[in-house]
């Protein structure tokens, strides 16, 4: 239980490490020792590569994918497959908060009380979403099978990053 929690947030910690790397601007640097047309080519489609893949909206598609590959290996039979998913998940889920709140900045269109509005409701979805789904992950935990509910949860988050992807991609 504890060792678990530890874990999760070491995962955590990672991911803090990650993101404090992202914004001092590791992700495709622009420290060159030679300036050439091709290397200013090479860095232009990286910094278009990562602009398109690593920012709203599609880095939640990924997370998603992520997640859902996280809740088949916390679903593993070998412990320690279990373990380091769950401390991925720990460093997923801190990624995650930080894209919604990313998100909820560009919906806002920098209007203030719009981003409250937004985080608000960001905020009572994911209440509301464990509240709810917590009762019948237990129920199925208990009576079917202690699997089914890390399954169902990856099948879930893939079904959702298709649908996610899907709609972001038809408004290009």
């Amino acid at each position: 239980g504890s060792l678990i929690g530890f874990f999760q947030m070491f995962g955590d910690l990672i991911a803090a490490a990650i993101l404090a790397g992202i914004n001092r601007g590791c992700c495709c640097s622009t420290k060159s020792t030679t300036s050439t047309a091709s290397t200013a080519s090479t860095l232009s489609a990286c910094k278009t590569w990562c602009a398109n893949l690593f920012q709203p909206p599609y880095n939640m598609s990924i997370l998603l994918v992520l997640m859902a590959m996280l809740h088949v290996l916390m679903a593993q039979p070998i412990f320690w497959c279990a373990v380091l998913g769950q401390i991925f998940m720990g460093t997923v889920w801190v990624f995650g908060a930080q894209i919604v709140h990313e998100m909820n900045v560009i919906y806002s269109l920098h209007n203030h009380h719009r981003y409250r509005r937004l985080a608000w409701a960001s905020s009572v979805a994911l209440s509301l979403s464990i509240a709810i789904t917590q009762f019948l992950a237990i129920w199925l935990y208990e009576t079917v099978d202690q699997l089914l509910p890390f399954w169902l949860s990856a099948l879930f988050a893939l079904l959702v990053s298709l649908i996610f992807t899907m709609y972001f991609g038809n408004r290009i």
